[in-house]
C-alpha cells in the first residue's frame, strides 16, 4: 500500500483486499492531531501527525469498478490507536523514503 500527501508517496507494509474493512481514526483532541489506519480492526504501523484544525474527508478510487461504503462514523471517547513505535509522517513536511526503506517494505 501507499500513503500520498502533496504529491509525495510513501510505501507501507499495509495491504488490503476486496471485502476488507478499512478504518480511520482521526484524533482531533490530541496535540498534535493524528490520523491512524486500521485494516480489519488491526492498527497499522503508519501514523500521520500534525493534522490541520479543519479537514475534509476524501477517497480516491483508482479504477471505475472500485467502490466503498461508509459503515460507521462516530465520535469516540478514547483513542484505539496507541502504539509503541509507529512510523510517523508529518502533515506539513515532505514525505521521503530512501531506496532501502522502500526495499524493506517489499522485502527485496
Amino acid at each position: 500500500g501507499a500513503l500520498i500527501h502533496s504529491g509525495d508517496r510513501v510505501y507501507t507494509k499495509s495491504r488490503y483486499e476486496t471485502g476488507d474493512h478499512i478504518g480511520l481514526e482521526l484524533n482531533m483532541e490530541t496535540s498534535p492531531r493524528t490520523l491512524s489506519l486500521f485494516i480489519n480492526g488491526v492498527l497499522q504501523k503508519d501514523i500521520i501527525r500534525n493534522i490541520p484544525k479543519q479537514v475534509r474527508i476524501m477517497v480516491y478510487l483508482a479504477k471505475k469498478e472500485n467502490s466503498f461504503k461508509v459503515l460507521q462514523f462516530e465520535r469516540i471517547p478514547t483513542s484505539a490507536a496507541a502504539q509503541d513505535k509507529p512510523t510517523e509522517w508529518s502533515w506539513y513536511m515532505p514525505w521521503v523514503q530512501t531506496a532501502e526503506e522502500i526495499a524493506e517494505v517489499y522485502d527485496y
